[in-house]
């Protein structure tokens, strides 16, 4: 028994070591990990998931290139000439550089000055190289700007500009810096509220660049208007928001991110005069993500850390509450959005800086104080190529770029962009349109249809213009034609032409709508008087009114609705039910106040008074079809004189029909829309209340079937 106990247990050894088990483990260098990569939809204004568009390649520490820990790393700059990267390692009191594949490492301590001595750095922590190669660092500790050549020696030492701005008392601390091809220096400085300090290559005092504006919200200045000394002493006080990162562009123009503001775009390009050049025409804020999170670690709105740029006017930011990464584009189309947030290979935990070797990006993580090394895609490659082939007019090899991230991704909207833009440029319009209209982009659909629009009217000028004057002839023959065949009888008001015949009466009391319009208050009296007007032509009046709002859900023009295809019964319902609560209230208030009017008269007069509305609107949607962003505030215009005069009509019928003043009008009016409020209430807490009976009774019918 016992050699057959060992025997067993020699083979279930062996087995053992056999058999395949599964070990989680880290994922290698070299291993990819997968992000989420999004879009903000311009047509939906929704989370649009696109394929992966970056894949995490290395993940490096201070250990791997031999220097030990980064401690509180602040800054990262990539030269992409010389091949090497540069890092403000804050907490070791060194700048430490390595090429871009992470070989080569170079330490330093300090400056050498012209004597031989080191100069110690102290917590510095900015970093970048100019043209020339001098790397520029911002010794925060030792409040002063230094550059220095590669070797370690000193170039120039910058201490604090001089000027009357400054605050003697306040420490000179520069955060980051950037230089310019001219030799133009900026720099980002804590407790300077004013802006960017621009100084010339001798660091001389130039001004401040892209000073943000102080927006107190109206709350905020009337707490402060009526605060006493002593409480406005120890209130906060109205600080613009300052910069935290920056990067130069080819023309010598700063990107620059700042903290978030009230929905005002994070991401500013500024010109050598500090001016925000930067236009967004997406409809969209530049915040990052939309929106603010309540629960979770990343609770707030998105804080970009640091910018780098990419070239053909595409930019790369890093959100340090989501430790996520945001591509846009010059007019504010955010291209894709990936990354997160953990400890898993690849994820960042408090994202500091960003810079990029071609599409390559570095992202350096202050928290663990590691480099993250990220490559492009097949997808974003295809996508970024198009639009860099585009900026180069390239329009050819541009579309078929963007065609092949197309097919990559189907449902990327920045790519239909890119190939609306390049034919756009080749003199297609009409393709244009319809690449704008599938990317959501409002603001180039507008410029195409201007184009499509100006050459329609080139054209076919000629047979437009002879329509227009046929129409007019036809409507002055109707009107003269009407006045011969339709006379008054002797001692009769002209509203009291009454057809013979059911169709023709029917015909007379819906074109009585028109002369209600016209003559409100006559035309109101006759209707109640003289029995003008009947139930089935107002009916017929509302069924319209509802069709209209139909058809402009499904008809207007794609700028009027570039969120696509909305429910159109949805759209009639809720055009009738106001007008019909409207009648039955006011009726049931009418009645209360000793109105005149039947539940008929106050139906019809409101109707009737809908006949403005539907002819305009019929207009307007046509029109809509044809206008451009430049024009909406005339056609807006024109809807909202509608709406003006139509109230204007339904007080007038409600005056004539309950035989009120026009105070009390009004006063009924306002008690009736009241009314509506509480009776919608009311509805909405029967429904509630029917629901939870129903809900009771079916769960004590299942209960006692469960039983039975």
């Amino acid at each position: 028994m016992r050699k057959l106990g060992k025997l067993i247990l020699i083979l279930s050894a062996a087995l053992i070591t056999v058999m395949p088990v599964e070990v989680s483990a880290l994922p290698k260098p070299h291993q990819t990990t997968g992000f989420d990569t999004y879009t903000y939809s311009r047509r939906t204004w929704s989370e649009l998931p696109l394929a992966p568009a970056y894949r995490t390649l290395d993940v490096v520490s201070g250990n791997d290139l031999g220097f030990g820990d980064l401690k509180n790393p602040n800054d990262l700059f990539v030269d992409e000439k010389t091949g090497r990267m540069y890092i403000a390692d804050t907490g070791n009191n060194r700048i430490i550089s390595c090429s871009v594949d992470f070989t080569d490492p170079v330490s330093y301590q300090g400056v050498l000055r012209n004597d031989g001595s080191l100069d110690n750095f102290s917590a510095p922590t900015g970093v970048y190289v100019d043209v020339t190669g001098n790397i520029f660092i911002a010794d925060s500790g030792n409040g002063r700007l230094i550059s220095m050549a590669p070797d370690g020696t000193l170039v120039r030492e910058y201490p604090k500009p001089v000027s009357s701005t400054f605050d003697r008392n306040v420490a000179y601390k520069p955060l980051k810096v950037a230089v310019g091809k001219l030799g133009d220096i900026y720099v980002i400085a804590e407790g300077i509220f004013e802006g960017i300090l621009s100084l010339d290559e001798n660091g001389e005092f130039q001004g401040y660049a892209g000073m943000i504006p102080v927006k107190p919200s109206a709350w905020q200045l009337f707490f402060r208007a009526i605060s006493s000394r002593q409480q406005l002493s120890v209130m906060k006080a109205f600080l613009p928001i300052s910069f935290l990162g920056m990067d130069m562009d080819e023309k010598d123009f700063v990107y620059t991110v700042n903290k978030y503001d009230k929905g005002e775009d994070v991401i500013k390009h500024l010109n050598p005069g500090g001016t925000n050049v930067m236009r967004n025409i997406t409809g969209m804020s530049v915040i990052g993500d939309r929106g603010a999170l309540w629960q979770g670690s990343a609770t707030g709105n998105s804080e970009f850390a640091d910018i780098c740029y990419l070239g053909s006017g595409i930019v790369a930011a890093v959100d340090r509450i989501r430790s996520r990464i945001f591509f846009y584009q010059e007019d504010g189309t955010l291209l894709f959005a990936f990354g997160g947030s953990g400890t898993q290979y690849g994820c960042l935990s408090n994202p500091s800086a960003i810079d990029n070797d071609g599409y390559n990006l570095y992202v350096l993580d202050t928290a663990t104080g590691l480099i993250n090394f990220y490559e492009p895609t097949a997808f974003s490659i295809c996508l970024l190529d198009g639009i860099t082939y585009y900026e180069n007019k390239d329009y050819d090899t541009a579309n078929e770029r963007f065609y092949q991230a197309l097919q990559l991704c189907t449902n990327c909207e920045p790519a239909y962009a890119g190939i609306g833009k390049s034919f756009m440029r080749k003199g297609k319009y009409s393709e244009a349109l319809k690449c704008f209209s599938l990317a959501g982009d409002r603001y180039n659909y507008s410029k195409a249809l201007e184009r499509v629009r100006q050459t329609f009217l080139k054209e076919h000028f000629t047979w437009i213009f002879g329509l227009l004057v046929l129409v007019g002839l036809i409507l002055l023959v109707r009107s003269a034609v009407k006045r011969y065949f339709h006379k008054p009888k002797p001692g009769a008001s002209d509203s009291a032409i009454v057809p013979e015949g059911r169709i023709s009466a029917y015909l007379d009391s819906l074109d009585y709508c028109f002369y209600c319009a016209a003559r409100p208050f006559k035309g109101f009296y006759a209707m109640k008087y003289e029995k003008r007007g009947t139930v089935a032509a107002a009916s017929t009046l509302l069924i319209l009114f509802a069709a209209v709002f139909m058809l402009k859900a499904r008809l207007s023009g794609y700028l009027l609705r570039p969120g696509g295809d909305v429910n159109s019964l949805l759209e009639g319902i809720k055009a009738v039910l106001p007008i019909l609560g409207f009648c039955a209230v006011n009726w049931c208030v009418t009645t209360l106040l000793d109105g005149e009017g039947r539940f008929k008269d106050i139906y019809m007069a409101m109707c009737y008074s809908l006949a403005p509305m539907i002819i305009v609107q019929v207009v307007l949607i046509a029109v809509s079809n044809v206008i451009i962003l430049e024009e909406f505030p005339l056609y807006n215009a024109v809807e909202a004189i509608t709406w003006v005069y139509t109230i204007f009509l339904i007080l007038a019928g409600n005056l004539t029909v309950s035989d009120y003043t026009l105070s009390k009008t009004v006063g009924t009016a306002l008690v009736t829309l009241l009314g509506m409020v509480v009776a919608v209430f009311l509805l909405t807490l029967l429904f509630n209340l029917c629901f939870e009976m129903f809900s009771f009774i079916n769960m004590i019918y299942k209960d006692i079937k469960f039983r039975i």
